[in-house]
C-alpha cells in the first residue's frame, strides 16, 4: 500500500507528551474520505518544518483523525536556503511554478510584479491567492516527500524586493538581456548558505529592471540557447542550482 502522508497544520494538536496527534478537519477529511484510511493503518505526518512522525490511526472521534505516534524524526535543514523570486505569469502559471519549486526543495517563493507582467494581484485578493498557492505547496510536499514547506510571500514590486535583500546571498538572474548575455552557472567553494533566483515574466524584464538587478548584485546566468516558458525557466533554474549545490 502506498505511503499515506498527511500535513500537520497549526490547527492540529499534539498531546500526551508528543504521543498523540490530532489532525485538523481538512487533513482528517482527506485522510478518511479521499485516502479511505481505517483504524490501525499507518500514517506519516509532516509539519513542513522538517518534523516527520510515523503514526497509526487510532480513532476518528468528531470526524477528526486521532493518531498514535510510533516514532519521530527531524530532518536537517538544507545547507543552502534557495529563494525563487518569480515575476507573476499569466493564467495558472504561478500554480505550476509553486508545484515544481516545492518538489525541488525551494525554501522561499517571492512573487513579483514587474513592468512587463500581464497580470497582477489585487491586494484584496492576496490572502486568497496565498492560500491557494500554499495548498498546492502542501500537496507537492506530500507527492515529493519534501518535509520543508516553502514560505510563500505576498507579491511585491521588484524594486521593493531588491531594497531589502541580504547582502550575503548569492543572487542569480535568468538573463535574456542581449547587452549582457548570461554565463553558465558555476559555483565556487565555499558554497553559499543563501541563494536567490530571479526569473522574469513572459515579456522579460524591462531595461530599467535589468539595470536595477545588476545594481543589487544579481549575476546574469544563461538557461540555454532557447527562450523558455516561464514555468520551464523556473524549473530549469532551480534544478541547475540544486545540481550545482549537490543537495
Amino acid at each position: 500500500m502506498p505511503e499515506i502522508l498527511c500535513y500537520f497544520s497549526p490547527d492540529g494538536e499534539i498531546d500526551d507528551g508528543g504521543q498523540q496527534i490530532r489532525l485538523d478537519s481538512a487533513e482528517s477529511r482527506h485522510l478518511l474520505k479521499a485516502r479511505r484510511a481505517r483504524t490501525g493503518d499507518e500514517v506519516t505526518v509532516f509539519d513542513g518544518e522538517g518534523n516527520r512522525w510515523q503514526c497509526r490511526l487510532a480513532g476518528t472521534g468528531d470526524n477528526l483523525a486521532r493518531l498514535t505516534v510510533l516514532n519521530h524524526h527531524r530532518a536537517e535543514s538544507p545547507p543552502c536556503a534557495v529563494t525563487l523570486a518569480q515575476a507573476l505569469p499569466k493564467g495558472k502559471g504561478m500554480e505550476r511554478i509553486v508545484q515544481k519549486a516545492t518538489e525541488l526543495g525551494t525554501w522561499r517563493i517571492q512573487p513579483l510584479t514587474t513592468d512587463h507582467c500581464e497580470v497582477g494581484v489585487n491586494p484584496s485578493r492576496h490572502e486568497f491567492k496565498l492560500s491557494r498557492w500554499r495548498k498546492i505547496a502542501i500537496e507537492s510536499c506530500k507527492q515529493s516527500g519534501n518535509l520543508f514547506l516553502p514560505r510563500i510571500e505576498p507579491p511585491v514590486t521588484l524594486r521593493d524586493y531588491c531594497s531589502r535583500l541580504s547582502p550575503h546571498a548569492l543572487k542569480l538572474l535568468a538573463s535574456l538581456d542581449p547587452k549582457e548575455p548570461g554565463r553558465s552557472l558555476l559555483l565556487e567553494k565555499p558554497l553559499p548558505q543563501e541563494a536567490i533566483w530571479l526569473i522574469g515574466p513572459e515579456g522579460d524584464f524591462s531595461a530599467d529592471e535589468y539595470a536595477l538587478a545588476h545594481e543589487h548584485g544579481f549575476q546574469p546566468v544563461s538557461l540555454g540557447p532557447y527562450v523558455l516558458r516561464v514555468e520551464t525557466a523556473a524549473t530549469v533554474a532551480l534544478g541547475n542550482l540544486r545540481s550545482a549545490l549537490s543537495i
